[in-house]
Parts: structure tokens; sequence; C-alpha cells
């Protein structure tokens, strides 16, 4: 029985070779499952101190299908809120991370991000044109063609971000 997670499985009294073979195959494909998960949480560890040292992130780790890649956030176009997840425009690759807006705009350095919208944060290096559309609103144009919101709540924080007067 693993005590964290709760029992994987009950043999009874009697049982055969092919039972407890079903058995002693669910617990190692849980052990390495467990050994997957401490490697992660030991490895978003060492990023997260590391990130602490520098300040601002650098890198975010995205996991997907078993594997967890770094994603350089000089790489990232902008972020859009998706649930209770943000997905990563990174040019054509679309990622999802488990992470708020709200965190994300904390580890990612306001000098190179800004948040233009609730559910948007864009890099500033990445913004090509700002078009005014209605109420006060704005287009916000990328390089990479993607066009996004300028809410009149942000717009006052991207105009001081941006040192323009417009």
């Amino acid at each position: 029985m693993d005590r964290k997670r709760g029992g994987l499985d009950y043999v009874l009294k009697p049982f055969d070779r092919e039972r407890f073979s079903a058995a002693l195959a669910r617990v190692r494909a849980r052990r390495a499952t467990g050994e997957q998960e401490e490697l992660s949480r030991r490895l978003s560890a060492v990023l997260a101190e590391l990130q602490r040292a520098q300040g601002h992130a650098q890198r975010l780790l995205v996991r997907s299908e078993g594997r967890i890649r770094l994603v350089g956030v000089d790489d990232v176009d902008w972020i859009e809120a998706a649930d209770n997840y943000a997905r990563l425009h990174v040019g054509a690759e679309r990622h999802l991370i488990r992470e708020t807006m709200g965190s994300l705009e904390a580890r990612l350095d306001p000098a190179r991000f800004a948040r233009i919208h609730r559910s948007t944060i864009v890099s500033l290096a990445k913004i090509r044109e700002l078009q005014p559309t209605f109420n006060g609103e704005y287009a916000v144009l990328l390089h990479s063609g993607a066009k996004l919101t300028l809410s009149r709540g942000y717009r006052d924080a991207l105009r001081a971000r941006l040192g323009a007067d417009w």
C-alpha cells in the first residue's frame, strides 16, 4: 500500500501467479510514475531557485507527453489565459502550462512583458504596431501576425512601458 496515494492493489488469498504478476506490474508502473513526478518536482524546485537568484524567469517549464521541456521567455510571443492554465504562444507552437496569469506576470520581467488584457500577456519586443479600435481600446499587432486586444484598463501601463505618448 502506498501511504501517499492510497492502496494500489489488493491480492486476496488464494491467488495465482498471474494475479500476483498483474499486481506487481501495477506497483512497478506507479513507482516509475512516482519517480518521474519526483524528478519533475526537483527540476521545478531547481528552476524556481535559479529564478529567485536571477530575479525574473528566463525559462518556463512545459510538461507534455511525459516529457519536460524548457521554453526560453525570449521565444514567447504572447500568453493567454485558458481556464486553470496559461497557453504560451511560441512562434507557430502552443504550449499549455498549469499556472495562473497573475503568477506568470509576477515571474516575468516587466521591462520585457506587459499585461494588456485580463487574459493576455505580451512580449514587448514582439509588438509591431498598435491600432486604435473603439471605446479607448487598441488592437496590438505582433510581428508573428497575431492580433490581440489592449483593453482600456491596461492601456496606461502599456503606454508607460513603451515610453510613448499616444
